[in-house]
């Protein structure tokens, strides 16, 4: 499932397929501190009359400065720390680790311009990779959850705006 990012910024963008139909989306209103995103997911709808778009808040990051932000799902609030375990560092940042509702550990590893993620178990195997956009090249930035991975989209989306934001930021402290 390939997710078009309607523009560069993960916290702010439309996630859609490239039929055009919109999956997930992400805003986050500008705030100098504590700064909330909202996730939201489309929910299909049958009404053949009424062709708008439903969301259904899928999570929210809370942002937070100096102490560790915060993750909601279902209900469920956890500081980032609980929710990620740094693997090690790479050549292009930090390596994060995190627990999926299967049940399994998956692994995002940052790349030049993008991020992989891999079943954290040994195998390598790769589940997901994004690109970002490119002004110069001219093709949009994606978010690409192969086939693998698609039992956990959400889980998936929820942990890439994190650490693409993070990468984000990193980038530009350079």
């Amino acid at each position: 499932m390939k997710l078009l990012l309607s523009n560069s910024t993960p916290t702010n963008a439309s996630y859609t397929l490239e039929s055009g139909q919109i999956i997930y989306r992400v805003t986050t209103p500008f705030k100098l501190k504590n700064s909330l995103s909202t996730i939201e997911r489309v929910v299909p709808n049958d009404d053949a009359d009424d062709m708008r778009d439903v969301f259904d808040e899928l999570a929210t990051i809370q942002w937070k400065i100096i102490e560790s932000s915060i993750i909601t799902t279902r209900g469920t609030s956890r500081e980032v720390k609980e929710v990620f375990r740094k693997v090690r560092t790479g050549w292009f940042g930090r390596n994060m680790a995190f627990k999926a509702p299967d049940g399994l550990e998956y692994c995002w590893k940052p790349r030049p311009f993008g991020l992989k993620l891999f079943l954290n178990d040994g195998s390598d195997t790769l589940i997901a990779k994004s690109k970002q956009s490119n002004v110069f090249k001219s093709h949009q930035g994606y978010l690409d959850i192969l086939p693998g991975g698609e039992h956990i989209a959400d889980s998936i989306l929820v942990t890439f705006v994190y650490i693409e934001k993070l990468r984000q930021r990193e980038r530009q402290s350079q």
